[in-house]
């Protein structure tokens, strides 16, 4: 897999597009000057209430990770605190 990214700086980059790996595509990006990496795979971000996973990567390394960014909680999110509240309040957790 191909993953194209736009350097924040020397050890973080933001991964915006992902392909499948050929050499047409490795072509194009090479001819137009973006940055990528190929990867064999992309590991499984960890699911964090209230927050988005963003990919990124090291491009000195090409260590991928995650970055985690607050979004809004859903209504389920929301109910499943408010029950724990009332049940850590009763002090059955």
């Amino acid at each position: 897999m191909l993953l194209v990214y736009n350097k924040l700086n020397n050890t973080k980059a933001i991964i915006n597009y992902r392909c499948e790996s050929n050499q047409s595509s490795r072509d194009y990006f090479s001819n137009h000057k973006l940055d990528f990496i190929e990867v064999n795979d992309i590991p499984l971000p960890i699911n964090y209430i209230g927050k988005q996973p963003q990919l990124c990567v090291n491009p000195q390394t090409n260590e991928l990770f995650y970055d985690y960014m607050d979004r809004e909680l859903t209504d389920r999110e929301r109910l499943s605190n408010l029950e724990t509240l009332i049940l850590q309040q009763q002090g059955v957790i």
